[in-house]
């Protein structure tokens, strides 16, 4: 008999733990719930259109290889005519709503005010693409034959169907526009592991540095450059600890041709973020 108790004992431990961890829980969805509803009610809401072309549904495509990914993005890049498509992560999925005003994300995106800035440029800025997010709730707009679904968006990401392929069948067809900073001694320090390559960014304590590799060495380009900090600045790469958005700065920089300008030398760099 005492054994038995000492194991019902036992048992009813165990289920009040897990009654207290279901409360927890319970009342952890019900505050992100209502966090996630009031978000609703500050913010205006934007419907778009769902395109089977332009807009990917993040959670399907992980399914399918990368390979045939890769074949149904040629497929959808000569359909849209763009450079790039979004991918998106829903929050879930509502009906019987009754927007008034539904327009296509594709229209809505793929115009000057949402490229990167400069003259050619052709591909949305994801950081635009992420203040959206922040201003408004987004859904997209699925009509099939038998109902129409609202998918709420937790997330938009953009990405370029280019570079295509490998070596020498690597096809990059965009055109892309020109930035020229100040090669400023004070911060940007020739690596001491590769000095004929790498010049690299020390702005913050951390490990991590920013990194500009050397790709050739040209003179009179006559093009005006900007100090590299008073960019980061301007642009709002900064955190508010004061470290730099450096995953942010390489994706935004990797959409422009770079030079670092020293005298009447222009510096022909690209990106890299490494440990040192």
């Amino acid at each position: 008999m005492q054994q038995l108790k000492i194991v019902r004992n036992k048992i009813n431990l165990i289920v009040k733990k897990r009654l207290v961890i279901f409360v927890f829980a319970f009342v952890a969805f019900l505050n992100a719930e209502s966090l996630h509803a009031q978000s609703q009610q500050v913010k205006d809401t934007l419907y778009f259109w769902f395109d089977r072309d332009y807009t990917i549904d993040g959670d399907r495509d992980r399914r399918i290889s990368f390979g045939e990914f890769q074949r149904q993005g040629l497929q959808r890049k000569e359909r849209t005519k763009t450079s790039g498509y979004v991918m998106f992560v829903k929050y879930k999925v509502v009906h019987n709503l009754k927007p008034k005003i539904m327009v296509p994300l594709k229209d809505y995106l793929e115009k000057r005010d949402f490229y990167y800035a400069g003259e050619y440029n052709t591909m949305v800025d994801q950081r635009k693409l992420d203040a959206l997010l922040d201003k408004h709730n987004v859904f997209l707009v699925k009509k099939d034959k038998d109902a129409t679904e609202f998918l709420e968006i937790r997330s938009l990401q953009y990405n370029t169907y280019y570079p295509v392929g490998k070596g020498a069948n690597r096809v990059d067809k965009r055109v892309f526009d020109t930035l020229v900073f100040d090669y400023n001694k004070a911060y940007l320090k020739v690596s001491e592991l590769e000095p004929w390559k790498h010049y690299v960014l020390f702005l913050s304590t951390s490990g991590s540095n920013f990194v500009f590799e050397e790709q050739e060495r040209l003179s009179g380009l006559g093009k005006k450059s900007k100090d590299f900090k008073e960019f980061l600045r301007k642009e709002k790469f900064y955190y508010k600890s004061g470290r730099v958005d450096e995953d942010g700065l390489h994706r935004h920089l990797g959409a422009y041709v770079l030079f670092l300008k020293e005298g009447d030398t222009y510096i022909k760099v690209n990106t890299q973020s490494v440990q040192y």
